[in-house]
């Protein structure tokens, strides 16, 4: 709960003023899982970036269930988080080794 509240909040709310509907969009889950948690959330790891990751697409996956998001976003935000992950996990092993990632 402390993550999906983190990025509802702290990265939707006050940084981009979205909506935690909007949040399912990849341009949010992008920016805040590459960039803003890599560079703000310390000590950020691989490891940690995958629970938090992991914990945004448990709230997604409840807001699917209760019929909150449609199927297409749904399936959309599924099929990218499974193709970004791995990248994501990277650039944050190269930022804490001091290689640009940019």
């Amino acid at each position: 709960m402390n993550h999906v509240a983190f990025y509802l909040t702290i990265y939707l709310n006050d940084h981009n003023y979205a909506s935690a509907k909007e949040g399912i969009e990849y341009n949010y889950l992008a920016d805040f899982l590459d960039y803003f948690f890599i560079r703000k959330c310390f000590p950020s790891t691989p490891g940690s970036l995958r629970s938090m990751a992991s914990s945004i697409k448990k709230f997604y996956t409840f807001m699917y269930e209760k019929k909150l998001i449609e199927k297409k976003e749904y399936d959309d935000f599924r099929f990218y988080m499974k193709e970004s992950i791995d990248t994501w996990c990277k650039d944050c092993k190269n930022h804490n080794e001091g290689i640009s990632i940019y």
